[in-house]
């Protein structure tokens, strides 16, 4: 038990007096119980037996409202001790507690999770407190009941313990075999069936845990029996086997209660019955024998491999360690009660570096991994040294490496590796964050390769993954397949990727439907020698006999041996299937292209090109880009919740599951996000319209769709909403109309907002495309915003908040002819709607003028170009100091120019939206220029916040043009 830290204030606590008998009639009620406060300091028994002088209840149980736990960590919360006993116990001030024993304290009294001392004392590992427990006759079979206090924030996965649980079955959920030896010893029933009919020795067989097995045996259990009929399961033998094995690695301790006949049956089975009688043999290799001959029955019966059991090319130290970690529970050195997972513990792989060097390149998985780690933490230091100078620099290349050492930390979740030597800047450095979770059986087979390096990501075992994530994603992703399934409308011109014996063409689909991929890339920069790849009139007809692989740049060439390999027919690349000079097919393309991706069953991407001519593949960075299965097994109760994606209620996948490490792959989720692709304007509505998406990485394969976030080097799933920026995830679900149930239209514009922030950063060639390559993503979220999509504004009830748009950094913004001053396209800059997104967000901002018409002509579908008028009724006024700008970049008070070129000396306004955040009343306001005095007719050139303060020539209700 870890010594705890209190502060001198202890713990502040109301009791209630016991109810005394009195002397009265016996139709009078009882004096009602008194109520009594006092402080209580750990270990401090003199005012405990205050406390019982003052005649409180020794059986108190306190609310949340009744404590003031300051003092105690956050992890240890109220509810685990709140009644006497148990915070006495929890803070082990047995003297304070052999006081309230006396007293009358209830020794078996429950807590508000349901949980008496002696389970809470099992559940952390607190072996004295046990001991004291069983020597005062604490009930050793007390179950767990219902909690009288319903926990809403984050759990540990270890923390929660379900109802009927017994204290030994707690011990057995650690893999505590020490605990469960005490339990034994103290006399606790070592063949208490679950409710679900499982014993305590079914429960360690199916864990594996030898050990515990040996105790149970030793102190008189025995196996569940019940009569077992295979004709009642002869047609589900295979079934229930494996769904008995995959049960056995998850983290629920009962399986369901129609597996113990197949489970009793293979008991029964004659080789486990002649291990079962063999009484001449040590228990601890019967308990051997039993899990191997068990396990080997039950993987043959039901068809399964178990991948922990099979054997990996460790090296012989990876082998030492990963049978040094196996659930054991130890006595720390200094006579503290200690849990290898609840401290550190450090284990030496290797006394030199140069050995783990070696064994990664005789091809050990775990020592490549860890190799990669500190090479790249190696990295990490030289780029920070070199801000310090090429002294330092070389003083840490000629450093020697020591000893690699591993230090574990909780399985579960994760173990750190550090190298104790000087040549790292601290003695303890985060090298390497090589992550243990369960890993499903499924992706594990298709990623945690152990067949010698693969050294390119167009490997065999990358398509493997690819075609595993697309098979996963069309069979289980529910969202995704709303989204985009089986054969959909053919784009108007595709290409036919063909086989060895015919190349790639193009052809019109003529309304056909099939199953296509698209590709979304960095076009590059065209030279004066070398144009761009892509379709004209002129070459069309020779596009539509034949497109040779060796004549297509190579970003176009790999996509096309992806779709191949991945098994499609039919493959949309922008370049190639839009004829581009054709004007009229062009705006109609380009206008329809968010259907494209989102028809399309995947889009193929890259983050590490730039150009057409760079590739999609690329050699592998590291020595070991895929995850890596151990055969060690962590307890249940450190294991992580196993729930299939998307199933209500919740259910137990019909797969195994298994340890897995991975490497640290937070640096190149970072590139998987903001590639060169990233950075194109005219792939964002390619990427939130997608629905899957594979890209091609820095020497690794990342996928992407709704339902999951995955790479190569960690098999996932890494949730979109834990691990990806959540703007990016948010709003492509929005774009797509997923959170408009949950949430309605207002937050729908919030995410369009970001569009306008995520697409106004990124790089355009032609400024003509500014509303172009957005507008399809305009049109997608038209039915969710209720309005049409017209020059980058919503008409109705959004176009003042649409109005309200703003330059970043105006010093950089030009103006764009082609559109309007109120419409963002008029300008180049970065936009962004923090103003009245501020407002919005406190629930303070109000619409203040109205809008009178809205007239606009676009030139074509593409919308290339607008022109037209919004007319406005609000109050109108001039700025008397128009020079008071304010050039801080993110800074909006007050006010904020559109452009450097814009004029500013006549300055006039109209408010628009209204805030009471400040006193006086500030409102929204755009920044006008007067064009026409007698048609009252305005351009913008900018926003602000303001009030009536340096105002003059103030009008309400004025009616003005903006143009």
């Amino acid at each position: 038990m870890p010594t705890y830290s209190l502060g001198p204030g202890g713990i502040t606590t109301k009791f209630r007096s016991k109810s005394k008998s009195q002397k009265k009639k016996w139709r009078e009620e009882p004096q009602q119980p008194k109520e009594y406060s006092t402080t209580l300091v750990p270990h401090d028994v003199a005012a405990w037996k205050a406390a019982l002088e003052a005649a409180i209840d020794p059986n108190t149980i306190w609310t949340e409202q009744d404590l003031k736990q300051e003092w105690l960590e956050n992890k240890y919360r109220w509810y685990s001790w709140n009644t006497p006993i148990h915070l006495t116990l929890f803070l082990e001030d047995y003297a304070s507690a052999e006081l309230l024993l006396n007293s009358g304290a209830n020794i078996n009294l429950y807590n508000a999770l349901g949980r008496t001392a002696l389970m809470e004392a099992v559940h952390n590992h607190q072996y004295k407190t046990v001991d004291f427990l069983i020597d005062h006759g604490a009930d050793l079979n007390a179950p767990v009941v219902d909690a009288t206090f319903q926990e809403t924030t984050y759990w540990d996965t270890h923390e929660k313990v379900e109802v009927n649980t017994l204290p030994i079955y707690e011990a057995i959920r650690f893999a505590d075999v020490r605990m469960v030896q005490k339990l034994a010893e103290a006399g606790a029933d070592v063949n208490c069936a679950s409710r679900e009919g499982w014993v305590p020795l079914d429960i360690a067989l199916l864990d594996k845990q030898g050990p515990t097995i040996a105790v149970l045996l030793k102190h008189g259990g025995h196996f569940s029996s019940i009569a077992s009929h295979e004709s009642h399961f002869r047609d589900e033998l295979r079934v229930m086997t494996r769904k008995l094995f995959c049960s056995s690695t998850h983290r629920e301790l009962f399986p369901s209660q129609d597996l113990l006949e197949v489970y009793w049956w293979i008991i029964s089975t004659p080789d486990i019955q002649e291990i079962l009688c063999d009484r001449d043999m040590d228990i601890s290799l019967t308990s051997g024998r039993l899990i191997k001959s068990f396990f080997n029955t039950l993987c043959e019966v039901g068809q399964v491999e178990d991948l922990q059991a099979k054997e990996k090319p460790f090296c012989s130290q990876c082998v030492a360690f990963q049978s040094w970690a196996c659930p054991t529970y130890e006595t720390g050195s200094e006579g503290h009660d200690t849990a290898v997972y609840g401290d550190c513990s450090v284990f030496q792989l290797y006394s030199l570096r140069d050995h783990l060097e070696e064994s990664a390149r005789l091809g050990c998985p775990l020592c490549s991994m860890i190799a990669d780690g500190i090479d790249k933490q190696e990295s990490y230091q030289r780029r920070w040294l070199g801000e310090k100078g090429d002294t330092e620099i070389e003083k840490f290349n000629t450093e020697v490496v020591g000893a690699v050492t591993l230090e574990l930390i909780r399985p579960g979740s994760s173990f750190y590796m550090t190298v104790r030597n000087p040549r790292l800047l601290l003695r303890h450095v985060y090298v390497t964050g090589l992550t243990i979770y369960d890993g499903a059986e499924d992706t594990i087979l298709n990623t945690c390769h152990y067949n010698g390096r693969t050294t390119e990501t167009s490997s065999p075992e990358a398509f493997k993954l690819a075609k595993h994530w697309l098979d996963k994603c069309e069979g289980s992703h529910t969202t995704c397949k709303k989204f985009c399934s089986g054969e959909m409308p053919l784009p108007t011109r595709i290409i036919d990727v063909g086989d060895k014996t015919r190349a790639p063409f193009l052809f019109r689909s003529q309304g056909m439907k099939g199953r296509y991929c698209a590709l979304s890339y960095c076009w590059g920069k065209a030279t004066a020698n070398s144009g761009f790849y892509k379709t004209t009139k002129a070459n069309l007809s020779s596009h539509e006999n034949a497109m040779p692989l060796h004549e297509l740049p190579a970003t176009l060439r790999d996509a096309i041996v992806v779709a191949r390999d991945l098994g499609f027919q039919y493959i949309w690349i922008d370049a190639i299937c839009i004829v581009q000079d054709d004007g009229v097919e062009w705006a109609h393309e380009v206008a329809n292209m968010q259907h494209v991706y989102a028809g399309a069953f995947f889009t193929i991407s890259t983050v590490a090109s730039s150009s057409s001519d760079d590739g999609l593949f690329r050699l592998r960075e590291t020595r070991n880009s895929t995850a890596v299965c151990l055969t060690y097994r962590v307890p249940k109760a450190f294991r992580e919740y196993a729930w299939q994606a998307g199933s209500t209620p919740p259910q137990i996948p019909d797969s195994p599951m298994y340890l897995v490490a991975c490497p640290n792959i937070l640096p190149a989720m970072e590139s998987s996000m903001y590639g060169p692709v990233h950075q194109r304007a005219w792939t964002l509505q390619e990427q939130m319209m997608s629905t899957r998406i594979l890209y091609y990485g820095r020497g690794m394969l990342w996928w992407e769709c709704f339902d999951l976030y995955a790479s190569e080097g960690y098999p996932g799933p890494l949730h979109l909403s834990d691990y990806a920026p959540w703007e990016r995830s948010e709003t492509k679900n929005a774009v797509r109309g997923v959170l408009t149930d949950r949430w309605g239209d207002t937050d729908v514009f919030k995410h369009w907002q970001q569009l306008v922030y995520d697409y106004t950063g990124r790089t355009m060639t032609e400024r003509r495309d500014r509303l172009t390559a957005i507008v399809g993503l305009g049109h997608a979220m038209e039915p969710f915003m209720k309005s049409k999509f017209v020059a980058g504004v919503w008409p109705g009830d959004r176009l003042l908040e649409s109005l309200c748009w703003e330059v970043r950094v105006y010093e950089h913004s030009m103006r764009n002819p082609q559109f309007p001053s109120w419409s963002w396209a008029s300008v180049t800059a970065f936009v962004l709607y923090d103003l009245a997104g501020h407002l919005k967000a406190y629930g303070a901002m109000r619409c203040i003028a109205d809008v009178v018409s809205f007239d606009a002509n676009i030139s074509d579908e593409a919308q290339a170009a607008v022109t037209g008028s919004i007319t406005l009724k609000g109050t109108v006024g001039r700025l008397a100091k128009p020079a008071e700008w304010n050039t801080d970049e993110g800074i909006l008070d007050p006010y904020r120019q559109d452009c450097m070129a814009d004029p500013i000396d006549q300055c006039w306004y109209i408010d628009v939206l209204e805030s009471d955040m400040w006193t006086p009343t500030r409102f929204v306001r755009l920044l006008l220029h007067q064009v026409n005095i007698e048609t009252k007719t305005f351009r913008r050139i900018g926003i602000g916040l303001g009030d009536s303060e340096g105002c003059s020539e103030i009008i309400e209700n004025e009616v003005i043009v903006l143009i």
